[in-house]
């Protein structure tokens, strides 16, 4: 079996979110929420805090403040479709 990255493993999962409205990419959030959790952080503020401060742009999310708080609301629809 050949190994994949992180981003490839991400790339296979289905977005549950609607097209209208999607601002950053399923694949990007996912890996940035594996990445925050590995270093510790819990809830989607402090998983959008650790976006802003570690460089967002290279898993082509935006690096300001309104992104953030895109970036935390859609962090919580995701979980809220992905619980059962």
């Amino acid at each position: 079996m050949t190994p994949i990255s992180l981003l490839e493993a991400l790339a296979d999962v289905p977005d549950p979110r609607s097209r209208q409205g999607r601002r950053h990419s399923l694949q990007a959030i996912l890996a940035l929420t594996v990445l925050a959790m590995l270093r510790g952080c819990k809830g989607s503020c402090h998983i959008s805090d650790f976006g802003r401060d570690h460089g967002i742009e290279q898993l082509g999310l935006e690096r300001d403040i309104a992104a953030g708080f895109a970036f935390e609301a859609g962090a919580r629809q995701i979980a809220a479709a992905f619980s059962p």
